[in-house]
């Protein structure tokens, strides 16, 4: 047996041999959500920054509503005051 038949053999042999079935998704997914971090942790500190960003947006609006017509005298007389290079 020369070594091109040897070869055409194994060539042969390879082709009909067949991977394992393995299945790890399971296993990839599990170690992927145990390294996740929780989101309630993180969730805590930003609705407090949200609740207190929207009182002082409310705040706001109930200054400028409650100040009527002199809000607009307020922030034109504030224009007019700064150097044109600002605006």
């Amino acid at each position: 047996m020369n070594e091109e038949e040897r070869l055409s053999r194994l060539v042969l042999r390879a082709r009909a041999e067949r991977p394992p079935q393995v299945d790890v998704a399971g296993r990839v997914m599990a170690a992927l959500w145990a390294k996740r971090a929780p989101l309630e942790e993180r969730a805590d500190p930003l609705t407090w920054v949200a609740a207190s960003s929207a009182a002082a947006a409310i705040a706001a609006i109930v200054i400028v509503l409650a100040s009527g017509d002199t809000w607009p005298q307020v922030l034109m007389t504030t224009l007019s005051d700064l150097p044109w290079w600002v605006l």
